[in-house]
């Protein structure tokens, strides 16, 4: 029998460490799905102070987590052994190409029941690949003073190491023996030394070299992609700079600079991008990207050719490799040292009123998707304005009051991928203080709505989330997790029947209707009000832009969970753009 120290508290005291390592190392949050062989870490786990999530499949878990670590929390995935953490990989992968920061502790057979044919057990090492920022293997535990400080400090530099210095997701493996049940031990945890990780901060021959560039350009733009919540920090800087340059930002849907309620990015940006006419009016003999680019292929083939520089946090946002100069460090402090240093630049000034009658053109007649999205964003508009309306007014009575009404400045909005987020970048005008959440990592329809939920919950905002109908099949399962939630969530369902987005591919040309529906757009003909009685949830289905407005705006303002199903034909999306940028090309020229 292994010297483990099991039946006499050995393996007690040992994983309370590991868990005051994940404590000590900045864990906010426990994710857990059932199982026995993680049965020690959880009770090690009850005996600390993080709050624990109980959720049942371990890949609506990860995606839930992850919606807590957009939001600024650092959330430990925790499981038991065999396939239960490969159900984690997709948000892994999503969380590593995002640089989101996430734990996963997975529990472990020991060493000796492997290469035995012993249930459940599977080799876990390296389970997430190149997609960790680091694999430690903790091994099974051991009843010496060394082994416990060993587990909490190798747990701990595994957590700060997915903060730092490129954030993302890790994975800690851990062994356990029966019994798996706690043994009294009245021995205190060891003590261990506070870590200072290095800080990221700017690069003094960079900002110069910038500097040159932007002296040298005459029509300067600001692009900005898709990014975490943080982003937000650089609305100031990026306001400065605009200011001092007269430069115009093209600003993604989920950059965070899009929706401000400061007027900072150009509304249309991508719509004008797609016609010859705006690419003319956006001519620009620079271009500063922050981030990543944005998604829009009409920004992608107005900066084409162009000189661009980067500035960035991380990653190497360069997919096409010919930008001139990138620059890594603090995006908002370079931001402010060039702001410093610019001259003002001729403005670009596309006729706004152009746009807005094009827009206006394209989304007459029949409901559509770029219509429902329009409307949804309007009740953001006009709830956000009433409450900032009514805080005002209440201000005289106290900070309680105004309190109260700030809950939608601020909302969070959840845009699935494929046709919704594409939409917003094109037809959405309002210009309100949204937090913007996007899964670009790895761009998958995956764990939507559990990612939604984990944004409300950690916000504790009130959240809207559009996705299309085949996304929210996809994640049909977490809605499990939306019972109970405490803020308003509602969740905009644009059922086309399928996957419509393909559409706009060339393959639609080419095959028969029969064989695209049955093998891209995969129709399903459903409808969605029996999957939210199911799981206790409010309904609604609105078929014009007055119900959707109205669907959106009482979810929004009350508690828990609303879905919204919008009925949608097939091919709406493809018809109504090919109008809308018809439309807008005439106006421009």
């Amino acid at each position: 029998m292994p010297n483990d120290g099991a039946h006499d508290g050995g393996q007690t005291r040992w994983m309370r460490h590991l868990v005051d390592g994940l404590v000590r190392g900045g864990v906010t949050d426990v994710v857990l799905s059932p199982g026995s062989r993680s049965t020690p870490i959880l009770l090690a786990l009850l005996r600390s102070s993080l709050p624990i999530h109980d959720v049942i499949d371990e890949r609506a878990a990860s995606f839930y987590a992850l919606g807590l670590a957009r939001e600024g929390r650092l959330p430990a995935l925790v499981c038991t052994s065999g396939s239960a953490p490969g159900h984690y990989l997709p948000a892994v992968m999503e969380a590593s190409a995002a640089r989101i920061p996430l734990v996963v502790v997975s529990a472990n057979r020991p060493p000796e029941l492997h290469d035995t044919g012993a249930s459940q057990t599977i080799d876990q090492s390296r389970l997430f690949g190149v997609h960790v920022r680091a694999f430690v293997d903790l091994g099974a535990p051991h009843d010496s003073e060394r082994a416990m400080r060993a587990a909490q400090r190798r747990t701990q530099r595994a957590v700060l190491r997915a903060t730092s210095p490129e954030p993302g997701p890790v994975h800690v493996d851990v062994g356990a023996r029966k019994p798996l049940e706690e043994h009294d031990d009245a021995r205190q945890i060891a003590s261990a030394p506070a870590i200072f990780t290095a800080r990221v901060t700017v690069n003094d021959d960079a900002i110069d070299a910038i500097a040159r560039h932007l002296d040298d350009a005459e029509r300067v733009l600001v692009v900005a992609g898709p990014g975490v919540l943080a982003q937000r920090a650089w609305r100031e800087p990026i306001a400065r700079l605009l200011h001092a340059s007269n430069a115009t930002l093209a600003a993604d849907a989920g950059s965070q600079l899009r929706f401000t309620g400061l007027g900072l990015a150009l509304d249309g940006a991508e719509a004008y991008a797609r016609t010859n006419a705006g690419r003319a009016l956006l001519s620009t003999d620079l271009v500063v990207q922050l981030g990543d680019f944005p998604i829009g292929p009409g920004l992608a083939r107005l900066v084409e050719g162009r000189p661009r520089i980067v500035i960035a946090e991380g990653g190497h946002p360069d997919p096409e490799g010919d930008a001139e100069l990138l620059a890594f460090g603090d995006v908002g402090a370079t931001l402010d040292r060039l702001a410093d240093r610019a001259t003002p630049k001729r403005t670009i000034e596309p006729p706004h009123a152009a746009l807005s009658t094009a827009r206006a053109h394209a989304l007459e007649g029949a409901l559509s998707q770029p219509s429902a999205i329009h409307a949804a964003f309007g009740a953001l508009a006009s709830l956000a304005s009433s409450h900032a309306g009514s805080s005002q007014a209440g201000s005289s009575h106290g900070r309680s009051r105004a309190s109260a009404h700030d809950s939608l400045l601020g909302a969070r909005v959840v845009l699935g991928n494929s046709l919704p987020i594409r939409a917003v970048d094109l037809y959405v005008d309002v210009d309100v203080d949204l937090g913007v959440v996007v899964q670009r990592g790895v761009s998958g329809i995956d764990g939507n709505l559990a990612g939604s939920v984990g944004v409300a919950r950690a916000s504790g905002r009130p959240t809207l989330a559009i996705v299309g109908d085949v996304t929210f099949l996809h994640d049909l399962g977490s809605l499990l997790l939306a019972r109970g939630l405490e803020v308003p969530l509602v969740v905009l369902v644009l059922n086309d029947d399928g996957g419509r987005i393909f559409e706009q591919l060339p393959v639609h040309r080419t095959l028969a209707t029969s064989q695209f529906e049955r093998h891209f757009a995969m129709s399903h003909d459903m409808r969605f009000d029996h999957a939210a009685a199911l799981y206790g949830l409010a309904y609604e289905r609105a078929t014009s832009t007055a119900e959707v407005r109205a669907a959106v705006s009482r979810g929004l303002q009350r508690a828990g969970a609303t879905i919204v199903e919008v009925p949608l034909p097939p091919e709406s999306a493809r018809e109504t753009n090919a109008r809308f940028f018809a439309a807008l090309e005439r106006s421009l020229a």
